[in-house]
């Protein structure tokens, strides 16, 4: 053999990559092909199969084949070649597309916004996943627990502030404020003008100026300290206030003009006797029943309590009612379409009768209710003893719901279907419309389809259409126009139609208990006509009635701590004169008056009361100078 096949049985006899096959020396750590690493190994590398030779060119003599080499005999570099340079450094890296690097950021990234999607909006996944794959009566469940737990919290919400309110109220922590404000539209300002134009001086700058006439009454009190005020005013601006604070303990009785001088009148000298008998009502007795009123209040069941106790109920009776179908629909509904799920519960005598069992038996055993009972007549019993304690109370409630119980369990209810309630959801499982059918007969429907920003609405009742409408919601400020079918109820069956125009209705705030937002309303054209051919009305409203379409108009605007209501009479419309009521609930202490603001003598008192601006102010309202003149010589005669 000659040498260079020598040389080439021997790098066929070392190591190969495990991975891709290519000849490695025995130390390589790392494949010079693909860049594996190689392991350690003390195992025998096979050798592969002895490389048949070819015979020679040059000359026809046979070349030996030597002997297989055996595998554990290293062989040495045949004489007369040199070892070749093998380079046994590290090969360099091919670069390559690492696609794990983009998958687990992006799949990081799914992940965030699947937690996110099922955090805020697991109500959703949950009804859908029920609609898709569960029950009928669960996903009813589901629907209807979110609708109590809104209607529930917003009544046990309101509950709660009334006491609140009620105990700062007789605790006196709060003053309240009452207003009645005219208001005069440009158009009733002008018939008014038409009327008087040239029978009474100035009369053009009076009438401008009854808009936002006033009068605002007050009161609070604060420990022993009661006060009681009075404002009036003209144009918005104030013209005369007044007001009295009673002090309980020190038996005073302080009046004042604050808008003519800063001075209090002590008039308790004049009014002693009245004052004695005053403080002696008010005597330990009654104080002892303001204490007690306040443990009244306060042995009332707290807002969490009352909110747990009606969902727990509802749900219980609820849970009876399990007979429910669903079924796929589309609300036709002033010319928009909306696909809703339906749900359709079938109630029997039956199912009646065993949601009744449910909500007495768990009564019979709620120590919530037997707590509420025990300490309401506690405080009661502090106020006039009844006799009866709440213990002795609830044991005659379980006696009776024993006695209800023992008449349900030998009663055998009826089984057969006697009312259906059905319910519309919308995409968002959101309920949009309901039905009750008894004896297969309508009893009321009502439903809203909804297309974008626009929606539809209507109200049945009895088979009989008695309201549509159509409007928009924007972020939840409703607008609209609906009509009333009021002949049935007001006119013996006679069509007769009443239009309600509501404008920027706050649906957020209806949610929370407040209500915000406009209601005009329309009389029948037939009752509008039939008063302007009246020969019971004078001429001029005959003909402002033929001539313009009257309505009412509600301004409402109530909060909490807050009201208003402005009743108004429109025009096209337009205002033409209403009445704005406002009250308010603030925190404000009543304070006595200082001593050195006080004073019991009449004449020093009236030294300091500044007469001339309320002329100042009639004067700047344009009553006429020739009044103004006869009025300063009476108070001049008078004080």
């Amino acid at each position: 053999m000659r040498k260079e096949e020598q040389y080439l049985c021997v790098l066929r006899m070392r190591m190969n990559c495990k991975h891709c096959g290519t000849p490695l020396p025995e130390d390589a750590k790392f494949c010079s092909g693909c860049g594996a690493m190689q392991e350690e190994t003390s195992a025998p590398v096979e050798t592969s199969a002895p490389v048949e030779t070819p015979a020679p060119v040059e000359t026809p003599v046979p070349v030996e084949v030597p002997a297989p080499v055996e595998n554990s005999v290293p062989m040495e570099t045949p004489a007369g070649f040199a070892a070749p340079d093998f380079d046994h450094s590290e090969p360099p890296k091919k670069k390559k597309f690492k696609l794990k690097m983009v998958l687990i950021p992006a799949i990081a990234v799914v992940a965030a916004a699947a937690v996110l999607l099922c955090v805020f909006n697991w109500g959703w996944i949950t009804k859908w996943w029920l609609d898709m794959f569960g029950k009928p009566e669960a996903l009813r469940d589901k629907v209807v627990a979110e609708q109590t737990d809104v209607v529930v919290d917003n009544l046990s919400q309101s509950y709660g502030s009334s006491i609140s309110t009620l105990k700062e109220v007789i605790n006196g922590n709060k003053y309240a404020t009452a207003t009645i404000e005219l208001v005069v539209g440009d158009m009733a300002e002008d018939l008014i003008l038409d009327a008087l134009k040239g029978e009474v001086e100035g009369v053009e700058e009076l009438v401008g100026k009854l808009n936002g006439t006033y009068v605002t009454l007050s009161g609070g009190n604060t420990d022993d300290l009661f006060q009681a005020a009075i404002q009036a005013g003209i144009g918005g601006k104030e013209l005369l206030s007044a007001g009295a604070i009673v002090d309980m303990v020190q038996q005073k009785l302080y009046v004042a003009c604050p808008t003519l001088s800063e001075y209090h009148l002590d008039l308790s000298s004049v009014f002693a006797e009245a004052m004695d008998e005053l403080s002696q009502s008010v005597d330990a007795a009654d104080m002892e029943a303001v204490a007690a009123a306040t443990k009244l209040l306060d042995a009332m069941p707290s807002e969490e309590v009352v909110n747990q106790l009606l969902k727990k109920y509802v749900t219980l009776a609820l849970a009876e009612f399990d007979d429910v179908s669903k079924d796929k629909e589309t609300l036709h509904i002033g010319g928009i379409k909306e696909k809703v799920t339906v749900l359709e519960t079938s109630i029997s005598e039956a199912d009646a009768v065993a949601a009744c069992k449910a909500v007495l038996n768990e009564v019979i055993k709620d120590s919530d209710i037997e707590k509420i009972l025990v300490d309401f007549m506690k405080a009661v019993n502090e106020i006039e003893d009844t006799g009866m304690t709440g213990e002795e109370i609830y044991e005659e409630l379980v006696s009776l719901i024993d006695d209800m119980l023992d008449e349900m369990r030998d009663y055998e209810p009826d089984t057969e279907e006697i009312a259906v309630v059905i319910q519309y959801l919308n995409s968002a499982y959101e309920t949009v419309g309901m039905a009750v059918e008894v004896d297969d007969d309508e009893v009321i429907y009502f439903a809203t389809a909804t297309k974008g920003d626009d929606f539809a609405f209507e109200l049945n009742v009895q088979g009989y259409e008695l309201i549509t409408g159509k409007g928009t919601n924007k972020k939840g400020i409703v607008n609209g126009t609906f009509e009333v079918e009021a002949g049935l109820f007001v006119f013996g069956g006679g069509d007769a139609t009443v239009t309600v125009k509501v404008s920027n209705f706050d649906k957020n705030a209806w949610e929370k208990g407040e209500i915000k937002g406009s209601f005009e309303i329309l009389p029948p054209a037939e009752l509008m006509d039939a008063l302007a051919d009246s020969s019971d009305l004078p001429a001029s409203i005959g003909s402002l009635v033929s001539m313009f379409d009257l309505g009412i108009k509600l301004d409402v605007n109530s909060t909490a701590g807050n009201s208003s209501l402005q009743v108004s009479i429109t025009a096209d419309g337009d205002v033409l004169v209403g009445v704005k009521l406002s009250a308010t609930i603030t925190d404000k202490a009543v304070t006595a008056p200082s001593t050195d603001k006080t004073s019991a003598n009449m004449e020093e008192w009236l030294s300091t009361v500044d007469f001339g601006k309320l002329l100042d102010a009639l004067e700047d309202l344009g009553v006429p100078s020739d009044l103004l003149n006869e009025l300063e010589a009476g108070i001049n005669n008078a004080f």
